[in-house]
């Protein structure tokens, strides 16, 4: 499966400089961990390699991508389930991952006050779209 990072990269660095500017915390996760992505927090991937997969209604796991760091992995989750019954599952591939660790809530907040911020997720968004068709 092959690695996303041009259209990660170029999209999240606005999203990095606002956590480093806020100090968010950075969780330390080891390799075949997993995200619970149930909590009301959103992660974004520092360093390291993530494999994002769908766990379908019948419980086979259909894997999707993997990225690599940095990247806004919920948002990615966002876009798969959004129109979708399925739920999506993160699990780190590489021996360690850093991921920025910020409340949802606290986010989109500052999304929707920000210009640039808010510029940075629609690109994001738009890029993983166009990168949907492309495949």
């Amino acid at each position: 499966m092959k690695m996303i990072t041009g259209v990660s990269k170029m999209c999240c660095d606005g999203v990095i400089q606002y956590l480093e500017k806020e100090k968010v915390s950075i969780l330390i996760k080891d390799r075949h961990t997993c995200l619970d992505l149930n909590d009301s927090n959103m992660y974004v991937l520092k360093k390291g390699i993530v494999k994002v997969s769908l766990i379908m209604q019948d419980e086979r796991e259909f894997n999707i991508t993997y990225l690599q760091g940095p990247d806004v992995v919920s948002l990615y989750c966002d876009c798969l389930t959004q129109f979708r019954d399925c739920h999506p599952k993160i699990r780190i591939e590489s021996e360690q991952a850093e991921l920025y660790c910020i409340s949802k809530e606290k986010f989109y907040k500052r999304v929707k006050e920000d210009a640039n911020l808010q510029n940075y997720v629609n690109t994001y968004y738009r890029n993983r779209l166009k990168l949907a068709f492309t495949r």
